[in-house]
């Protein structure tokens, strides 16, 4: 049975789809499921999950002065793999509560473990064992939804992010490609092509168009301090963005010091660039 199609189905044709949710997950033991949701009602926004087993993936911390719910896919071999990488992270950066800055930190989380590719080397905490060959089961897209008073009214959980015109949709490149795998920065300008995407869109809210200008220019800086990307690569990029979008991203200095944080499966990498003329197709 295609549980999902189902459940899509059944939550379409329900007014109360947060309680079918919860009522449809609960009650199905052969199904290991976990749902991370956004609950609109009276109050506000309220974001909640229901699991269909014990909840032993779900982790929630607090950096700062917001309350961050996510899932630990590797719980199992490390179990608090993105937490760590989540507060190591902002705490590098020192990261604020703001949109752009929050942005700033679960957009390189994902990307973080995307750009490892289809298989992942992780330690496990008990003995330090290393874990070869783990399925990365995160794919390749990025999916981020600003949502704000003015233009979310209502819950439709059976929609497909690809259908609402206020989430950000990293949805260029095939996310297990061998090409992708060869150059893990395509994902990157995928990325960057999504957040600028963000920043043009007409109806997005001023605030929020300028929190994604501050994350854009944060995220620019962040990867010329890696030298994951060829500084002119990266700067031709950005000459493009501007031409095509009527921005004003400044090109990227050439800094001597090092990077002030690596992604490691980077590291050690003396290889050629994606060609120039590849990297127009993102925007």
């Amino acid at each position: 049975m295609n549980y999902y199609d189902t459940l899509n189905e059944r939550l379409y044709n329900n007014e109360e789809e947060v309680n079918y949710l919860k009522g449809f997950l609960s009650t199905k033991d052969d199904v290991d499921a976990v749902a991370i949701f956004i609950n609109k009602n009276e109050q506000g926004f309220v974001l909640d999950s229901v699991s269909s087993k014990e909840d032993i993936d779900l982790a929630r911390i607090g950096i700062g002065g917001k309350s961050i719910l996510f899932n630990e896919p590797f719980y199992n071999l490390q179990n608090k793999m993105i937490t760590n990488k989540l507060l190591d992270f902002s705490k590098i950066y020192n990261l604020d509560d703001s949109l752009g800055d929050t942005l700033f930190l679960l957009n390189n989380t994902i990307l973080d473990v995307i750009a490892n590719g289809k298989e992942l080397d992780i330690k496990k905490d008990d003995d330090n064992v290393l874990a070869l060959n783990i399925k990365n089961t995160v794919g390749g897209y990025v999916t981020i939804q600003i949502m704000t008073a003015d233009n979310y009214a209502y819950n439709c959980l059976y929609r497909p992010y690809s259908f609402d015109y206020n989430t950000l949709l990293d949805k260029t490149t095939y996310p297990f490609s061998s090409f992708a795998d060869s150059y893990p920065e395509i994902r990157y300008f995928d990325n960057l092509a999504m957040l600028i995407k963000g920043v043009v869109y007409e109806n997005n809210e001023p605030f929020v168009k300028e929190q994604l200008i501050k994350c854009v220019e944060k995220q620019l800086k962040f990867l010329a301090e890696l030298e994951f990307i060829k500084i002119y690569v990266l700067n031709e990029f950005i000459v493009l963005i501007n031409k095509k979008y009527n921005l004003n991203f400044e090109v990227i200095k050439r800094q001597e010091e090092e990077g002030l944080l690596s992604l490691g499966v980077f590291l050690g990498e003396d290889r050629e660039s994606i060609d120039l003329d590849y990297i127009k197709r993102f925007i």
